[in-house]
């Protein structure tokens, strides 16, 4: 066992490789200025201001870029809770499709940043519930049906940023913390897909607390 790579140790989401390939598809200038933003995220938190200049700059939705930005921090932090060497953690940037002059720049940041990445450890957290309001509306008429009925619920979805103030320290004004923003999401949806989706979240919840599923927790923690 002690002849594998250490990079076996880290597990990535194909959702996670997913956002790593918007990074590392860009050029190199642009990458330095991911980087940064990046850098900037962990010890500030998010750049909201910053990240939407970029994606417009490179055309991709800002939500998409602010997703690859936070899954390339994931990396790096997880690559340093694993305790992985330099040389290791550039065969991870390989392998996951990386060029030579992002490895070697992110290599830099690996090695020089890794006190503050040690203290955010895993702080930087993605957005979570704060609010949800909702409203029920039917659409009675159109030009095409005079009569018709249909239902819709739309939400107003609110998530929190969370708060990157460094461990041991409380997350008050006085700690130099930044406040959490929020995040307004409006959905819509029909009742029956509404439906289905609640009966998939009541399975997942079930099975979360199951007897199997709370003996992988424990061996995990």
């Amino acid at each position: 066992m002690s002849g594998l790579p250490r990079t076996m140790q880290l597990f990535l989401t194909d959702s996670h490789k997913q956002h790593l390939e918007l990074v590392s598809k860009q050029d190199i200038s642009v990458f330095r200025e991911v980087c940064q933003i990046a850098l900037d995220f962990v010890r500030n938190g998010p750049n909201l201001k910053a990240i939407v200049a970029l994606s417009q700059e490179i055309e991709v939705p800002p939500q998409s870029l602010r997703l690859a930005i936070e899954g390339l921090i994931k990396l790096l932090i997880e690559s340093f809770k694993n305790k992985l060497s330099s040389e290791d953690f550039t065969g991870s940037l390989q392998a996951l499709g990386f060029r030579e002059e992002q490895q070697d720049l992110l290599t830099k940041l690996y090695t020089e940043e890794g006190k503050i990445l040690n203290v955010v450890g895993g702080s930087v957290t993605p957005p979570h519930f704060h609010n949800l309001d909702w409203r029920f509306e039917v659409q009675v008429a159109s030009r095409s049906l005079l009569h018709q009925l249909t239902p819709l619920i739309t939400m107003k979805l609110s998530l929190k940023d969370g708060e990157t103030a460094p461990k041991g320290k409380e997350s008050d004004s006085d700690s130099g913390a930044k406040k959490p923003s929020l995040q307004d999401h409006i959905l819509q949806i029909d009742p029956v897909g509404l439906l289905h989706i609640t009966g998939i979240l009541e399975q997942a919840l079930a099975e979360g607390s199951s007897r199997h599923c709370r003996r992988v927790q424990h061996s995990l923690e």
